[in-house]
Formats: C-alpha cells, structure tokens, sequence
C-alpha cells in the first residue's frame, strides 16, 4: 500500500496531451490577468527606472563641496596664495558674497606680518560639528600651502634650489594616507541594487495570479477532479508552475535590458554586468525556485485569494527589509545585519550585486545559490503535503 502511494505521488503521466492541457491553461488564465502583468513586468521596471534616478546620489563617492566666502583685509602674498588655492580646489566654491555661504573667512590685516593673528572663521549656515572639523582640515592644508608659496618666493633670489624644495612639499591630506577600500564593502551604483532588488521583488509577486488561479480551482474543486484522472501530485503542481518558472526568466530579461538602455536616459548610470552570465543564470534559476517554492506554500495555506495576497505581501515585505531588497544592507545597522543572513531576500540580492558589482563566477555565488534552491524544494514540498490534505479533505 505504501509502495502504491509513494507510485501515484511521484508517477508521471504518460498522457501528454493532458499535460500539454495544464500548461497551456494555467498561462491563459496569468495572460488574461492584466493587474498581475502589470504587477509583474510593468511596475518593477518603473520602480528601477524611478529609484536609479532618485537615488543616484546617494550610491555615488561622497564628494563634499564646501561654500565659501573668503574677505580679504591683509592684501598681501599670502592671502592671494590663499585665494586661489581655495578656487583650484573643486571640495571649496569660492562666492564673491557672504549671502548663500556656509562659511565666511575673514582674514586680517598684517595677517602675513604678525604670526599670532587667526583667521576669523564665522559659520552662517547650520552645519554639524563633523563638516567643520573636515572643513578646517582641508583648509589648514591650503593655507599652510600658501604660507610655503610667499616662503618660497622670498627666498628664490638666495636660493632657487631651496625654493623648489618648498615648492615640492605636498601638504595635502591625500599625501600623508594611502587608502584602500576592502572589495566586499564595495556600494553598488543605485543602477545595480535597483536592478537587483526589482529582480528579486519581482520573482517573489508570482504569488498575486498564482493565489487567484489556486482560490479558484478550491472553490470549483478542480485539484479533487484531476486526482481522479490519475494524474500524480507531483505532476499536477510541477505542471501549473512551469509557466511561473517561465515567467520569472522573462522578468530577469526586462529587468536587465530596462538597466541597460532605459535608465540611462533618465541621466543614471546604466547597468553594468562585470560577472559571469553563467552565474547570473544559475542565480536566476535558483531563485525561480525559491519564488515558485515559496509563492506556492503560501497560496496553499490560505483558504481565499485575499488571504494569500495579503500574506505574500507581508511575508515579501519583511523578508524585503531583512534582506536588503528595501533597504541596502550597507545603509542598515549591525544588529539588524547579523539577521539578514537569514532572508532568501538577502542570498539573492548579495548574489546579484556580486555578479554586477564584483566580477563574480558560479563558484564564488554558489552558496546563495544553493541555499536559494534548498528554500525553494523545501517550501515546495511542503504545498504539496497540504494539497494533498485538500484533497483528501475533498477540496
């Protein structure tokens, strides 16, 4: 008895043209749901063209740009050393009032004489105590630059070769650090995790047209008709998911091609692939899974469409946010970090910036890919366990 049970779960129909059926009926009933292929093809591609414009500064190098009114009462070599400086320097807009600066320098008479004279720094707008800390350190720099400069100058006529000397001294901040970054902490361009995020949101709300295709056939007892055709369980839900599978490659292409050439004409950077395309296929494969897997155990668990819905959204949401899909994860606290490991979101994500952002291969996304995977087969299963009480139930 349960060698013929353990038969009728795994058993595959010989009859292809039910099967053929199925297929074809289950991307009928996607096709004719226009809210869902808007929710699946057009909303994720106007939120990634949206979020890459919006956000574009917020992914870039933080260049500061300080502006900067500089009153000049000393009129000597240094002050005007001083000046241009200050106006070759691209971190410094130099304004010739004091009306819409930041800062106001005042430098005083017999400034170039008298060396226990300060600068006279007044602050106009509402800047925190860190700006003006970096402020001063990369004006001392200038100033400390022009006092070399008149040095220079005064005794060239002793000395040219001492003169150079001075004239060679870099006081800058770059010239005391070499600084590198660690490749993991590299921050995507607002193009990349867009891209990603959509990719992975977008898998993942499946759910809506599966939910009502599933509400449907419980309310008209569909899944108690065809066990009784003899079809296997595990035929009957791999073949209604197969268009969903489907579904989800087409999604990555949109996705991907709207990175490539429809971003860029809202003056953001366009998408840039350094990765393997094989990686990026495993990946997408894996989380197509995941997104089947799961979307499926939800349908089934809920007795109504709404239900499903509402629960796939909760669930997209909060795994969404643990997983850096709403949120990047570079932006989120440590203590919320440490949870993200847990989120398929999050495999899925750091698996794509990977492959845009890292040069990644199939071996260094492998692990997000088969946990991606594993999620998918067990959540899968486990719908398949429920439906067979549906059915057994007589739904």
């Amino acid at each position: 008895m349960l060698k013929n049970k353990i038969n009728k779960f795994f058993a595959i129909s010989v009859d292809t043209s039910v099967s053929k059926a199925m297929i074809k009926k289950e991307f009928l009933l996607i096709l004719r749901n226009r809210a869902a292929l808007f929710l699946l093809f057009i909303f994720p591609s106007i939120m990634i063209v949206t979020l890459s414009s919006l956000t574009k500064d917020v992914y870039k190098e933080k260049n500061m740009k300080f502006s900067l009114y500089i009153k000049d009462k000393d009129k000597t070599a240094i002050s005007k050393n001083l000046l241009k400086l200050v106006d070759d320097d691209k971190s410094f807009k130099l304004l010739k009032n004091s009306k819409d600066a930041e800062f106001v320098l005042e430098i005083p008479d017999q400034y170039s004489r008298d060396t226990s004279l300060k600068l006279n720094l007044k602050i106009i707008d509402s800047i925190n105590s860190e700006q003006v800390e970096i402020f001063k350190t990369m004006l001392s720099a200038h100033i400390i630059s022009a006092r070399f400069k008149t040095m220079a100058h005064s005794i060239k006529q002793f000395s040219r070769k001492a003169a150079k000397k001075i004239l060679s001294v870099d006081v800058s901040v770059d010239a005391f650090y070499a600084v590198s970054f660690d490749k993991a902490k590299n921050i995507p361009t607002s193009t990349q995790h867009s891209v990603a995020t959509w990719i992975v949101l977008s898998f993942f709300l499946i759910i809506v047209p599966m939910s009502s295709i599933y509400a449907n056939e419980l309310s008209m007892k569909i899944l108690t008709r065809v066990d009784a055709m003899n079809i296997s369980l595990y035929e009957m839900v791999s073949l209604r998911n197969i268009p969903y599978f489907v579904i989800t490659q087409i999604q990555i292409l949109i996705m991907i091609f709207v990175g490539f050439f429809l971003v860029p004409l809202f003056d953001a950077p366009s998408l840039d692939i350094s990765g393997s395309i094989l990686a990026l296929i495993v990946l997408s494969f894996s989380l197509a899974i995941a997104a089947v897997g799961m979307s499926t155990f939800i349908t089934v668990v809920t007795h109504s469409s709404g239900q499903a819905k509402m629960l796939g959204l909760v669930t997209i949401s909060i795994l969404g946010f643990l997983g850096g899909a709403i949120i990047p994860k570079f932006a989120m606290p440590e203590f919320i970090q440490s949870y993200m490991e847990f989120s398929p979101f999050s495999w899925a994500v750091d698996g794509f910036v990977s492959v845009f952002l890292k040069s990644a291969n199939v071996l260094m996304i492998i692990d997000d890919a088969w946990k991606l995977a594993l999620f998918g087969v067990l959540t899968y299963f486990l719908a398949m366990f429920i439906i067979k009480l549906h059915i057994k139930k007589g739904f």
